[in-house]
């Protein structure tokens, strides 16, 4: 979806609908960690959460020189569509240009009792195998269940 499309769409939901707060975007922002320290292609992973309505939840990571911006912006979307946005409305608008990835996204919980926006800013960025911290090894359990729900979206 292009830019200005989800910026209208996320502007409804935003005038009709109260954001997550406390425990419920804690446990949003936990999650979003999670996906991002456990994945080999990223390092340098910071995540919040602000106040901010179009952002609720932020992230900075660098991606590993030699990555395509294509396999980031995938992985991105499988995480996003598969971990972190609810069963009910989403909406996600990726800008991909050379050594940079950014995703725009909101949900819509089932009940429609509050909603989650994030921003995520994957940059291109040299970071040395020693500088991953140990608890970065991936879940096996994890990366197999990502490439199963892959596997079943895309046929491959």
């Amino acid at each position: 979806m292009d830019l200005m499309a989800f910026q209208k769409l996320r502007g409804g939901l935003k005038a009709n609908v109260s954001p997550a707060t406390g425990e419920t975007l804690e446990t949003a922002e936990t999650r979003l960690r999670t996906l991002l320290t456990s994945s080999v292609l990223f390092g340098n992973v910071e995540v919040a959460s602000t106040e901010d309505s179009d952002r609720l939840l932020i992230a900075m990571v660098n991606f590993r020189p030699g990555t395509s911006e294509q396999l980031v912006s995938e992985y991105l979307r499988q995480a996003w569509t598969n971990e972190l946005r609810y069963l009910g409305w989403d909406a996600c608008s990726f800008l991909v240009e050379d050594g940079h990835v950014e995703l725009q996204a909101a949900t819509l919980h089932e009940s429609a009792s509050h909603y989650i926006t994030l921003h995520i800013v994957a940059t291109a960025g040299d970071f040395a195998e020693s500088e991953i911290p140990s608890q970065r090894v991936p879940d096996p359990q994890s990366s197999r269940s990502l490439l199963r729900r892959r596997r079943r979206l895309t046929g491959v």
